[in-house]
């Protein structure tokens, strides 16, 4: 989803609308999935992924700063975070972390499924056995 976002190289922030393209987000064909999708799409859902830079200038850190009608979402009702866990720091695993009304919750991993030249990582058999054939996009 990230080639998706518009990066700002001076801030070093990648913003996304979870809505305006299908492809950003999936969801199974249930009816929590329907309610979600709806909601995320009247409320226009986004978010911000602020990220900080090792000595090296990778990418390692980031803070997701979650957006609803235009406007973020203060801190203290949810707080989302990702790190670069991978061995080589090369952005190919992430752990994820959050936040929601001062409870911590369970972290969750991010695979990079993808190469900067469009190929496929040695994570991408993960996605096609983890994500439903016909899932419901998250298009505007």
């Amino acid at each position: 989803c990230f080639q998706r976002g518009r990066w700002s190289d001076e801030k070093k922030t990648s913003t996304i609308s979870l809505t305006a393209d299908p492809n950003v987000f999936c969801l199974r064909r249930e009816f929590q999935g329907v309610l979600i999708r709806t909601v995320f799409t009247i409320v226009r859902c986004g978010c911000d992924f602020e990220f900080d830079l090792d000595e090296q200038g990778r990418l390692r850190e980031a803070l997701v700063i979650g957006r609803m009608l235009c406007f973020r979402i203060p801190k203290f009702f949810m707080q989302f975070g990702m790190t670069d866990v991978s061995p080589n720091h090369d952005g190919s695993l992430w752990e994820c972390w959050s936040i929601l009304f001062g409870r911590v919750e369970t972290s969750y991993w991010v695979e990079r499924v993808l190469d900067e030249n469009g190929l496929q990582t040695r994570f991408f058999p993960h996605v096609l056995a983890e994500v439903p054939e016909r899932c419901l996009g998250m298009g505007g």
